[in-house]
């Protein structure tokens, strides 16, 4: 919500662009780090997020190193978080049926998303190469 409004608002930096995804990612592995230990969500989801999440850190970083490219959530990374959210919340309340259903969802929303963030940097680092 927060990157939605500096975009409406006309207030968007590269800074912005990298810290809002990063914030998204610690609120997200916090919570599930809590509902691991407090309630039933496998750690092994949590192991799952966190490499991802740590994996798109460093190859963010790779390409703002190499070649001062930020690289921007996508549409299906944005989806993924919001599922993950909803997932997170129904752990909470203890919804029972659906919190296993969306807690597959949210795997398969977490790989669909590494692949395309995968395959984007692979095409960035493609068209590099093809430039030199």
């Amino acid at each position: 919500l927060d990157g939605k409004l500096a975009r409406k608002l006309k207030q968007q930096s590269d800074l912005g662009r990298i810290l809002d995804p990063i914030a998204d990612k610690i609120a997200v592995a916090l919570v599930a780090f809590l509902l691991v230990k407090l309630r039933d969500l496998p750690l092994w989801f949590l192991l799952l997020i966190l490499a991802r999440d740590l994996a798109i850190l460093l190859a963010g970083l790779f390409l703002a190193v190499r070649s001062k490219i930020v690289v921007e959530s996508n549409m299906i990374g944005k989806l993924t978080v919001s599922v993950i959210a909803l997932m997170l919340i129904l752990f909470t309340l203890r919804v029972d049926q659906a919190k296993w259903i969306f807690l597959w969802a949210s795997v398969a929303m977490v790989v669909l998303s590494s692949i395309s963030y995968a395959i984007k940097l692979f095409r960035i680092i493609y068209s590099e190469k093809q430039a030199t």
